[in-house]
């Protein structure tokens, strides 16, 4: 079945609850902080339990902020665009066949393009290494690419949400964003400690 950014955050909010939000401490990197602050957010709107901490690194939370490449793409292009251009019905020979989904091989294309140069160095290295006999660091870039190569299809309906919500409603920063009718408010959250790392420009900067 069809699988929203609501349903993201509504299997967090189940983890959280499972495990035992008491000694829970959170970590969200990228992409999911947005769903993560949301559910952490609804949880404390609705006088649960929430976790201990919440640490979030390098998500867009505000967009607006430091924007990258990724950021001037979905505010320049209309919701349509992306619906006509990157999403693509699974073949009839694979798993999944017929369903709407965001290829992989794009999502992975995407990564490469950002830093070309710096993919370019990291497998001369490899090379070199491989010449030198260092196996060690060889070894450490094989496991890393094994890591970032290995990037799934995502549904249609997660993806378009994500680009409407996040990057062009700015629903979050706003106050505008409603999950299942409730409005997603961080300023309910009083008790969990927070930890942000935000990219600003090349190195990681740090606010706490």
């Amino acid at each position: 079945g069809a699988f929203h950014l609501d349903d993201y955050i509504d299997y967090i909010r189940e983890f959280i609850r499972h495990i035992g939000a008491e000694r829970l401490h959170v970590i969200s990197v990228c992409q999911p902080t947005v769903p993560v602050l949301a559910a952490i957010s609804l949880l404390a709107s609705a006088g649960e339990k929430t976790p201990v901490t919440m640490t979030m690194m390098g998500g867009p939370i505000d967009p607006r902020r430091s924007p990258t490449k990724v950021n001037d793409l979905a505010t320049t292009q209309p919701l349509s665009w992306f619906e006509s251009n990157v999403i693509h019905t699974v073949p009839s020979n694979y798993p999944g066949s017929g369903r709407r989904v965001y290829p992989g091989f794009l999502q992975h294309a995407g990564f490469l393009s950002m830093n070309p140069s710096r993919h370019f160095s990291s497998h001369w290295d490899f090379y070199t290494d491989l010449v030198k006999g260092d196996l060690e660091d060889a070894d450490a870039h094989r496991r890393f690419y094994d890591e970032y190569n290995a990037v799934l299809d995502m549904p249609a309906e997660y993806y378009l949400d994500t680009i409407k919500i996040v990057f062009q409603e700015h629903a979050l920063p706003r106050g505008t964003w409603h999950v299942g009718g409730v409005r997603v408010a961080p300023e309910d959250i009083t008790s969990v400690a927070l930890f942000t790392i935000v990219r600003i420009g090349s190195p990681l900067s740090t606010v706490a």
